[in-house]
């Protein structure tokens, strides 16, 4: 996967800098030349976004919802337990 992150981001910011510097050794310089920041910042932010999220920068637990720890949180399970229903015995004796 990062090869293909890598790959992606080299396109995105190559190609139009490529066109770029060839329009100006062709004598024929681009009129806003500015606009080449754009595949820059749009690269920077997306590498900057994949390695925080492959290193644990940002907080995604309080994001996301907690997933359901034990059977016994499970809603369906609780609701279950509340009509009478007695837990099974485990093959470890755990429950």
């Amino acid at each position: 996967m990062s090869r293909w992150i890598f790959v992606a981001s080299a396109l995105v910011t190559g190609l139009p800098t490529v066109l770029m510097v060839g329009s100006n050794l062709g004598g024929s310089p681009w009129a806003d030349q500015w606009q080449i920041a754009i595949p820059w910042a749009w690269t920077l932010v997306w590498l900057v976004l994949w390695a925080g999220v492959r290193q644990h920068w940002f907080g995604w637990r309080r994001l996301a919802p907690r997933p359901e720890r034990h059977a016994r949180e499970h809603p369906a399970v609780a609701e279950l337990a509340a009509d009478g229903w007695k837990y099974g015995g485990a093959p470890t004796g755990v429950w």
